[in-house]
């Protein structure tokens, strides 16, 4: 896992860098965690970090702002604010914080933060395997927002490496797909669409309304049994 600590207060910032080590070689999870200026976050190329632990107080910087610049270009950037300001906890969520720690608190909420993280990234890196005209590829499944069947043949929707929306034609049935899918956070809305939760902004009126803009139809007979599957899974992915 590549973290980053970000915090005005150098030693603060790497003694928080020196725990992150310590809990993840308890685990035997291999680890990087780098201790960076506020000022050249921006400049950071952030495609290859999991992780960034962020003030939001710093001289002349704003960790909030800084925040709301990179989660527009790096959308599964875990973003993990500690502060000592409990009032800035709901900004947050603007930005899709993973968590909020407190630095009077850190010692008793780092481990179960880096626990869950450790499970998110495990999940996020998991795939699924398509049959192309090109061959068999791998796509993850954090990236997918919804598979589309017709007879034996599937497009799947999904964000490329920029974040951008791009489709795959694929081969086979949108049930065999389903199996593979089977408990990973996706709803099958009608028989022709299979859609990850994770995309999904809010079910109303029978019209499932996508983070990607998309509006897509939900099946009347579905509609309940798949609102209270969406419910229920948002209040656990909070």
């Amino acid at each position: 896992m590549n973290f980053v600590v970000c915090d005005d207060d150098l030693r603060f910032a790497e003694r928080f860098a020196h725990r992150v080590r310590d809990l993840c070689a308890e685990h035997n999870w291999e680890c990087c965690c780098q201790c960076v200026d506020g000022r050249a976050l921006l400049e950071m190329d952030f495609s290859a970090i999991d992780a960034l632990f962020l003030d939001i107080e710093m001289p002349g910087i704003n960790g909030l702002d800084i925040a709301s610049q990179l989660r527009s270009k790096y959308e599964n950037l875990i973003l993990v604010f500690v502060t000592g300001f409990i009032e800035y906890a709901p900004s947050g969520y603007k930005v899709q914080a993973f968590r909020y720690l407190l630095k009077t608190k850190v010692d008793q909420e780092l481990p179960e933060c880096l626990e869950d993280m450790h499970q998110k990234l495990h999940a996020d890196r998991e795939s699924i395997s398509l049959k192309t005209p090109e061959g068999k590829i791998c796509v993850r499944l954090s990236s997918v927002v919804y598979l589309e069947g017709t007879h034996k043949r599937c497009t799947l929707a999904h964000l490329d490496q920029m974040g951008k929306p791009a489709c795959i034609q694929c081969s086979g049935t949108l049930s065999s797909y389903a199996s593979q899918l089977d408990h990973k956070g996706f709803l099958k809305i009608q028989r022709s669409y299979l859609v990850n939760m994770r995309y999904i902004e809010k079910i109303s009126n029978y019209k499932v309304f996508l983070k990607t803009k998309e509006i897509l139809t939900m099946s009347r007979l579905r509609f309940n049994e798949n609102r209270q599957k969406f419910l229920l899974w948002k209040t656990e992915h909070l």
